[in-house]
């Protein structure tokens, strides 16, 4: 009897299989091409204004204009808000959002005063960009995250998708988000689809806790408040090849089952090559609750059991979760409910 319902439940787990998954059609890497200390210990915002790289640090509450050969500060102004986070440059002014105050500044670039004000599109608010005619706002509400386009006549949001991201940045074809995961000690850069924001690619950051992200028509900029290191870095993008025979990226399959569950569920997940693959629990915050893989598999089927437990051993309660999977040119996660 219990045969038979483990394997009614291993078919059920690769009928799920076979109905989801996603992959992406090339794979980003970077080289550093530069690095210094950031000015301040938490680097919240980053931009560059065709001359110079701008810092907004929450620590200090100043804002920064450096010498992006080695990092120098030019001049330091006092930040528009107690706590600000988020920084762009539309051509003209610097634009900064501002956490506490709930609000985006309109800034001049000569002594930081502020010009205008709208109103922030939510009350964490994180990364900051420009495409060229609007700003793009990312906002923190665990997994209810979203980044917003906004008219910077009034604040009204155009429109918005979910995303989890501390930074943003916009090179001209592709909106680019950052953020670190939390527990992992690790960061990761996403190229987003202009402006559906679908999620393109993407690749690990150098450092453990990135915050921002700016391009500077060449190469990008990042900033890490965990080794309070700015990096200039160049993104390579590596098409992957698809063959008829090989469907690559068909092949990346994961579910669990059951679905809802109570005590245990069953993830299931196929892979098309021999690859070093992560699998992390997370709640519905975004806060990480266990590691269930973190190791090279071979090509083919694999399952693991999650028990309901956080990595200290612990239950965890009823509730919402994510499941997330990564391998080099793979990420994915996938909503599970647990029931008590």
């Amino acid at each position: 009897m219990l045969l038979h319902k483990l394997k009614l439940i291993i078919f059920c787990g690769f009928i799920f299989l076979l109905l989801f998954g996603t992959g992406y059609t090339d794979s980003l890497s970077y080289n550093i091409i530069n690095s210094f200390p950031s000015p301040g210990p938490s680097p919240q915002g980053l931009t560059w204004d065709g001359n110079f790289l701008w810092v907004v640090d929450d620590s200090t509450d100043s804002l920064y204009k450096l010498n992006t050969a080695n990092g120098t500060i030019i001049s330091s102004f006092p930040a528009p808000g107690p706590v600000s986070r988020g920084l762009t440059w539309d051509g003209t002014h610097l634009w900064c959002q501002d956490d506490i105050a709930d609000s985006i500044f309109k800034l001049d670039s000569t002594d930081a005063s502020v010009i205008k004000s709208i109103p922030a599109p939510g009350n964490i608010v994180l990364g900051l960009t420009w495409d060229g005619q609007y700003l793009w706002s990312a906002y923190f509400a665990g997994w209810s995250s979203e980044v917003n386009q906004v008219d910077t006549t009034d604040g009204t949001v155009i429109r918005s998708f979910f995303c989890v991201a501390n930074g943003l940045s916009f090179n001209g074809e592709y909106l680019w988000s950052v953020h670190s995961q939390e527990g992992a000690y690790k960061g990761f850069v996403k190229k987003h689809d202009f402006p559906t924001g679908n999620v393109l690619s993407y690749f690990r950051t150098p450092g453990y806790y990135p915050t921002s992200l700016t391009f500077d028509g060449n190469y990008f900029w990042l900033a890490d408040c965990g080794a309070d290191t700015l990096y200039k870095i160049e993104v390579i993008t590596t098409n992957l090849k698809i063959s008829p025979n090989n469907k690559l990226l068909n092949s990346f399959r994961i579910s669990n089952y059951p679905n809802p569950f109570n005590q245990q569920t069953l993830i299931l997940y196929e892979l098309p090559y021999h690859c070093k693959v992560t699998l992390f629990i997370f709640n519905i915050n975004g806060q990480f609750v266990n590691t269930l893989e973190n190791t090279k598999k071979n090509m083919g089927f694999h399952r693991v059991i999650w028990n309901g437990k956080n990595t200290w051993g612990q239950y965890v309660p009823s509730g919402i979760y994510f499941y997330h999977i990564e391998t080099e040119n793979f990420l994915k996660s996938k909503k599970m409910i647990l029931v008590r």
